[in-house]
């Protein structure tokens, strides 16, 4: 984060002038000003990081699907079920169907899962992890 000229000048005359009411507002102003570039620097940080898990889950999701020994999919149905996958993902990003009407659906059909909370479970070993190291 750089002070711009006219910033410093500003800071230069309250601190010149040796009034606190002109530093408390300069110092204000840039406190949001830093405030500012932070939360785009975290925003931008999150949605790469967001992206990166993305794509992550979905190769992994696709490596499964192609080696494991239930799935098996070759070649040709994987690019086929991965876009039947994005379709999906699209309607609920869309907010066309929410979580709750896939589970609806999912029972509807007799597919039940248990409920397994992956984020917990990542989200412990993780901050565990962040702890030895």
């Amino acid at each position: 984060m750089d002070i711009t000229r006219s910033e410093l000048r500003r800071l230069q005359k309250a601190v010149e002038s040796n009034n606190k009411m002109d530093m408390g507002l300069w110092l204000k102003s840039f406190e949001q000003q830093v405030k500012s570039e932070l939360d785009i620097m975290y925003k931008k940080k999150f949605e790469d990081d967001l992206m990166t898990s993305i794509d992550i889950f979905f190769i992994a999701l696709a490596y499964t699907l192609v080696f494991s020994e239930e799935t098996h999919l070759d070649k040709k149905t994987l690019p086929e079920f991965m876009s039947d996958l994005y379709t999906t993902v699209g309607l609920f990003t869309k907010k066309e169907y929410d979580v709750e009407e896939y589970k609806k659906i999912l029972e509807e059909n007799n597919v039940f899962f248990e409920d397994y909370q992956f984020k917990a479970t990542l989200r412990l070993k993780d901050v565990e992890e962040i702890k030895k190291s």
